[in-house]
């Protein structure tokens, strides 16, 4: 089977309670999380790890469709102690019905802008890739050249003579993950391979900055 997994704490530091936070069309972080996993085709059922109670979630349309399964999340990871690995851990431990050969796409709620389309083509490279020195296939970013890894200031280091010259440099975006189960039981992403988001979709909200910057986007101004 393939399996979306969710994940929903109220914990948040940088912006409390964003994942139920209206946004400017009516929307939530969740709701628009949920919608993209319904959009992915074949990808079923869709879990929802969370510390909300129904009571919380019951105004957020998408999560009760049939297909959203909700469970717990651990101790540690509604905290925010936990890694996004030990939480889908649990999720494994929560739902037994998971096989180890089955496969997930792990869908943040931080990344409201990433879509079904990017997901489903993230999907296509990691079966492209499975066995090929690949165990895990994320969606990525560009690094801007001012901050590329070239410039990590190290004594003796030389400096590149050109910022033409700089190769391209990619880090994760967060809006997707895919893998197996049985390697989230490894407790490691293992061999990563990846996708680049269409511009405009690298949008990770952790500050109140880029809560700005959505409500910015969706209104369809621009950013102070």
């Amino acid at each position: 089977m393939r399996w979306c997994v969710i994940p929903a704490r109220r914990y948040s530091v940088g912006v409390p309670g964003k994942n139920l936070r209206p946004l400017p069309d009516g929307s939530t972080l969740v709701g628009r999380a949920v919608a993209v996993a319904e959009a992915v085709t074949n990808w079923r059922p869709i879990v929802l790890a969370s510390d909300y109670t129904p009571v919380e979630l019951r105004d957020v349309p998408e999560v009760l469709v049939p297909e959203v399964l909700v469970v717990s999340q651990p101790a540690a990871c509604v905290a925010g102690q936990g890694s996004m690995l030990e939480l889908l851990r649990a999720v494994l431990c929560a739902v037994p019905t998971i096989a180890p050969d089955d496969d997930i796409i792990l869908l943040q709620p931080t990344s409201p802008l990433r879509t079904a389309a990017t997901v489903e083509a993230a999907v296509r490279r990691y079966y492209q890739r499975l066995g090929q020195r690949c165990d895990t296939v994320c969606t990525a970013m560009r690094i801007p050249d001012r901050w590329h890894p070239a410039y990590v200031l190290s004594e003796g280091m030389t400096l590149p003579a050109l910022r033409q010259d700089l190769s391209p440099a990619y880090r994760p975006d967060g809006g997707a993950y895919v893998t197996s189960a049985r390697q989230i039981r490894t407790g490691v992403w293992g061999r990563i391979g990846y996708l680049v988001s269409p511009v405009g979709e690298s949008l990770s909200i952790d500050t109140p900055t880029d809560w700005a910057e959505l409500v910015c986007r969706m209104e369809g101004r621009r950013s102070t």
